[in-house]
């Protein structure tokens, strides 16, 4: 049987499905949840950002993961907890951090105090990406200086202009150190 000509398939065809146990909003996935297609093949970002997932759910790592790779977001790195991303953090470097706010060992919020005042803090951006109800909450995620807070389960269009907007921003950041450097 011949197969048809991938290049005329829709990219809907190509996006990762994980089997639904729930129905869910356009754009949004979560662990068991399906996901919508977020751009054409020929829209996808071609990026060497270096992104860091921490959440203490496997299969919702899984899920953001695969998101980023389908969005063009290769060399994407997967915490467990707030500990094992502070030791990936002390020996690499990050162009971004996806960060859940509850988790066992260390928090969320436990990893933004420790990063506070941190020069390392000022370069990195991080969005919350938690299930957390909270006003309180998020309030205290963007005072203890996270830049960007995304409810779950995470809409992956608004997933995508964020990570876009907050790398785009740490870009622009970047090239003003270096000219001040000159």
């Amino acid at each position: 049987m011949n197969e048809p000509d991938s290049s005329k398939m829709p990219f809907e065809h190509f996006q990762n499905k994980i089997p639904n146990h729930e129905e869910q909003g356009p754009g949004e996935f979560s662990p068991g949840g399906k996901q919508d297609a977020v751009h054409a093949p020929e829209d996808v970002i071609e990026s060497n950002a270096s992104i860091l997932v921490v959440d203490d759910s496997k299969a919702m790592r899984m899920a953001m993961v695969l998101q980023l790779n389908a969005l063009g977001y290769a060399d994407v790195q997967e915490a467990e907890d707030g500990r094992a991303a502070l030791d990936l953090l002390r020996t690499h470097s990050f162009d971004l951090m996806l960060l859940d706010i509850e988790m066992p060992r260390l928090d969320g919020f436990g990893v933004l105090e420790a990063l506070k005042g941190e020069s390392r803090r000022s370069k990195l951006p991080i969005i919350v990406t938690s299930g957390v109800d909270d006003v309180d909450a998020v309030v205290r995620c963007i005072e203890l200086g996270a830049d960007d807070f995304l409810h779950k389960p995470v809409n992956a269009v608004l997933l995508n202009a964020r990570v876009a907007a907050s790398l785009e921003r740490k870009r622009l950041h970047d090239l003003q150190g270096l000219r001040l450097r000159e």
